[in-house]
């Protein structure tokens, strides 16, 4: 599996380091569908997506998210 990177793919192992690298702990996936990337209208990352227990999308951000955003984003989707 590969994951895309503004240098081009990256192999698996490659994403899981820079991944380790910068410190994310949060969940982080890949698809080496590029179609995915356009559906979802990913722009870059970090992208965040709130879905409901049904898979509805609530809410989508491209770029960093402020605890303020955050908080917000998640109250909506409490309220979904």
């Amino acid at each position: 599996m590969t994951t895309r990177h503004r240098n081009g793919p990256l192999e698996s192992a490659d994403a899981l380091a820079l991944l380790n690298e910068l410190g994310i702990t949060f969940p982080a996936g890949s698809t080496p569908d590029a179609s995915v990337l356009r559906d979802y209208k990913v722009l870059g990352t970090p992208a965040t997506y709130f879905f409901t227990s049904d898979g509805k999308v609530i809410q989508q951000w491209n770029g960093l998210l402020s605890g303020d955003q955050l908080e917000e984003y998640v109250e909506r989707l409490i309220e979904a």
